[in-house]
């Protein structure tokens, strides 16, 4: 089976790096990537993704990536299933990154 993601765009944001249980790092980032075809309007809309790193791949990107670098991801979408007070059942979903490319 096969559960793998890519994208590219500019880095909109970065979380700070956290340490979890058994010093883990984990880091967020968001991704804004410009849509290939035109709106309506003729004018060509930005999707935002978050995205998590985990160890050492979140140390690198926080260390070496800032706002506005144009990147490549690759990773893989994770799901989990959850249920909201009113016991309503729902699924989360999470972009997890694999491999980051710096482009510019």
């Amino acid at each position: 089976m096969i559960n793998t993601f890519i994208i590219e765009g500019k880095i909109g944001s970065i979380g700070e790096l956290k340490t979890i249980e058994n010093d883990v790092k984990f880091l967020k980032l968001s991704i804004d990537s410009e849509r290939n075809y035109r709106n309506y309007e003729g004018v060509y809309e930005t999707d935002t993704i978050e995205i998590e790193l985990w160890r050492g791949l979140a140390e690198i990107v926080f260390e070496n990536a800032k706002v506005d670098d144009f990147v490549s991801i690759q990773g893989r979408i994770q799901s989990s299933h959850l249920k909201t007070k009113e016991n309503k059942e729902f699924i989360s979903y999470k972009f997890v990154a694999e491999k980051v490319s710096f482009l510019s």
